[in-house]
């Protein structure tokens, strides 16, 4: 598989999927398992086309304040708190994202995750080939440096840090 480099100097685009925490949705749609739904996800992305599949690798409790407010639209999310929002979602882990990177590898999709924390950069450091950081992320700095000191260059041909701009 070429890297995501190789594949942007090739091409001139590089298009990644954003799974997000979505396959929770999806497997309560379908009723199927949390890994399933996730997999399916990143089948279908291959299938049409995408280079990449990103994931969020966050823990509730690590993100947001046990009482900070909601800041979206109650009529369609009735959770008061984003940490209770963020807990419905965070059931994934090291384990869980090491099996979807090697299921990622066999479709031969690049495998990507953004990390919310430390220990996610931590465990992610074994699966990425790039890490790719939130530009809503509070700890967007501090997460640079200490991917920085884990050894990968932040400016270079080899950069491993992607931070996006939320348009919308």
């Amino acid at each position: 598989m070429k890297t995501y480099f190789e594949e942007l100097k090739e091409k001139g685009y590089y298009l990644i999927a954003e799974i997000g925490v979505n396959y929770y949705d999806i497997a309560e749609k379908k009723r199927i398992a949390l890994l399933d739904a996730a997999k399916l996800m990143i089948k279908e992305a291959k299938q049409c086309g995408i280079n990449a599949v990103k994931f969020q690798s966050y823990k509730a409790e690590k993100l947001a304040a046990k009482l900070s407010p909601a800041y979206w639209d109650l009529k369609e999310e009735s959770t008061t708190s984003q940490y209770e929002l963020f807990k419905k979602y965070d059931l994934f882990g090291k384990h869980e994202y090491t099996i979807l990177k090697k299921y990622c590898d066999e479709l031969e999709i690049m495998f990507m995750s953004t990390p919310f924390d430390f220990e996610a950069v931590d465990y992610l450091q074994e699966l990425v080939e790039i890490y790719k950081i939130s530009s809503s992320a509070i700890m967007v700095f501090l997460l640079s440096i200490f991917i920085y000191f884990l050894g990968h260059p932040l400016t270079s041909s080899n950069n491993r840090i992607i931070v996006s701009s939320n348009l919308s």
